[in-house]
């Protein structure tokens, strides 16, 4: 059996403990140790102070002695362990998706640059029910690596995430061995049956000078990938650690629509420190809030004297201007985190700061939450040489209906706003007919979430973040008009693109698009003759693959395909041309791109 099936087989089978909220001693604000595993990483609350609430979510991983386990962790905004799993191996990104489901990277593998890893996706008992790793090998048979440092399930059920290819090339050019192992980055999405649609390969786009770390070595870290977001007009925002920056991609071209930072920065940087110029940030967790401005967290490798923080830049993405609006320091004293890191606003203003590797002897805050003055809200320490890749904060209940509403005893022709004093979902029904007793329930759900495992013929590029279920018990079918209140789907900008899907089932099948009315008059969508089952929102328009297939080739042409080692001073193209003969002329076009 595979160390990976062996890995996926014990985690199904691993139970979720849930653990009494009574685990601080309010004393010593130690977590009890009675009440948790012997392994389990001993978590010291500094202070509690207002927080926000929340969950939160942390992995530490710990030294190789056997002294503590890996754990994935949650907490509550005071610091009780809420929930944990124990897990067998070193732990990456650890989040909520924008469905709700969780996920986790995990190290499969050991040894060398090529460590193996897999993402795990979990229902909210932290039980695992699916995997995904990295699709693809290059000519020679080098696997494509599943790096564990960023996983999105995107809202259409697409899986968007990180991946390393190590390579063996002649970097002498560069003033390095003829025969280095040179790690390059690569962006995958896959389908929800794991098939590739688009991938973005760090060699087309990026100059190999652009990197920061040395090229003469043996092994040369070249590109390495620690972020990918979504930017709010639907393009990627992706940072590039080696290269200190930040890039937007446009997701349908693959062209890198601006850089942030880096050798080829675009941007004029104001309001930040200027002995920080001109590599004002080594950055992680490089993210776009609703405003358009980015925070990051600045490890700060290239500050004198070292150290790290956490910053907001105002973004003019027109005229590239970046000013500096907020950073915070660990306040008394700087943290200098060499690796990892996280930064997070959180929807009360506060920031959440995971401050990754710290340096190694250092005893100070390994998580810290700040108010917009920079009061501390909340703070934990980790033991010494235990650190944790990101830590993140989360809304209680993340997966409950923003809104549940039930119609009683319904009756064809009429119209039933599902809406009350506290509850809103922003739908009518006009019921058309309906099969079923007189004494009957009606029921809409209504979710700000992305749909789970969705399922489409034609992908859509975006979902919006909302889902719909009609139910009954009592009803056994229905017809009825949906109109849908724009003005409470504020995500929704341009509504003459929309189409509006369903499916029968909830959390599973076949989405399938129906005709969806724009009222711009009313400021509504409409769909009618509709029955029961989950409803969503989404661009009519079809996603453009960045993988294309081609069938055959002209007749009496071939071009043979080209696998070079991309970084080699030299390839051989090879290609047949028929027969000239005294009717016709062939001549050949050969466009290199450097």
């Amino acid at each position: 059996m595979k160390l990976s099936t062996l890995l996926f087989t014990l985690l199904i089978s691993s139970v979720s403990i849930l653990v009494n909220a009574q685990n601080v001693n309010k004393s010593t604000n130690k977590i009890n140790a009675g009440n948790l595993p012997d392994d389990f990483p001993p978590l010291t609350i500094n202070i509690v102070n207002n927080p926000a609430k929340g969950q939160i979510l942390f992995a530490p991983n710990v030294p190789a002695n056997g002294k503590y386990g890996y754990y994935l962790i949650i907490l509550d905004e005071n610091g009780n362990v809420y929930k944990y799993k124990k897990v067998p191996n070193r732990i990456g990104d650890f989040k909520i998706q924008p469905n709700g489901l969780i996920t986790f990277g995990l190290r499969v593998e050991q040894g060398g640059v090529g460590q193996q890893g897999v993402y795990y996706i979990m229902d909210s008992t932290l039980t695992v029910i699916d995997s995904v790793k990295a699709v693809g090998t290059d000519s020679i048979g080098n696997k494509y690596i599943t790096d564990i440092h960023e996983f999105l399930i995107l809202p259409n059920g697409n899986y968007l995430f990180t991946i390393k290819y190590p390579t063996t090339m002649d970097m002498s050019q560069y003033g390095g061995k003829d025969s280095a192992t040179v790690v390059h980055g690569i962006l995958q999405e896959l389908d929800v049956n794991k098939n590739v649609i688009w991938q973005w390969r760090s060699w087309d786009h990026i100059p190999i000078e652009d990197t920061y770390n040395p090229l003469t070595g043996k092994l040369v870290r070249l590109n390495h990938f620690n972020t990918v977001g979504i930017t709010n007009d639907g393009n990627i925002l992706m940072g590039n650690r080696t290269n200190a920056e930040a890039l937007k991609i446009d997701i349908k071209t693959g062209e890198i629509i601006w850089r942030f930072g880096g050798k080829d920065n675009q941007f004029t940087f104001t309001g930040d420190n200027d002995a920080n110029s001109p590599n004002y940030f080594s950055a992680h967790d490089i993210r776009m809030l609703p405003n358009g401005n980015i925070t990051l967290f600045d490890n700060g490798n290239n500050h004198s004297p070292w150290f790290s923080r956490a910053v907001e830049y105002k973004v003019d993405q027109v005229n590239k201007t970046a000013t500096q609006v907020w950073e915070y320091r660990h306040q008394p004293n700087d943290i200098a985190a060499r690796i990892t890191g996280s930064v997070e606003r959180l929807p009360n203003g506060n920031t959440f700061i995971g401050w990754g590797g710290k340096s190694q002897d250092s005893t100070s805050a390994d998580i810290t939450e700040v108010a917009p003055d920079g009061t501390k809200t909340f703070e934990l320490t980790f033991p010494p040489k235990v650190l944790s890749y990101r830590a993140l904060k989360y809304p209680w209940n993340i997966n409950r209906p923003s809104a549940s509403i039930v119609k009683n005893n319904i009756v064809s022709g009429s119209d039933y706003a599902f809406n009350n004093s506290s509850d809103a979902t922003g739908v009518t029904a006009h019921i058309n007919s309906f099969s079923g007793p007189e004494l009957n329930k009606f029921s809409l759900k209504r979710y700000n979430l992305a749909p789970v495992f969705p399922e489409f013929t034609t992908t859509p590029l975006k979902v919006y973040m909302y889902r719909l279920y009609f139910s009954s018990l009592s009803i056994n079918s229905i017809n009825a008009n949906l109109e849908f209140k724009l003005s409470s789907f504020p995500q929704i900008t341009d509504p003459s693109k929309i189409k509006i899907y369903a499916r029968a089932n909830e959390g599973k099948g076949l989405f399938t698009p129906l005709t969806t009315i724009y009222d711009p008059v009313n400021s509504k969508l409409i769909v009618n003759n509709a029955g029961f089952g989950e409803y969503i929102f989404a661009d009519d328009n079809n996603i453009v693959t960045g993988i294309e297939s081609v069938k055959a080739l002209p007749k009496n042409f071939l071009l043979s395909q080209n696998y070079p080692n991309p970084f080699n001073p030299s390839t051989v193209i090879s290609y047949s041309i028929p027969s000239v003969g005294a009717s016709r002329d062939v001549s050949v076009l050969i466009r290199v791109f450097d």
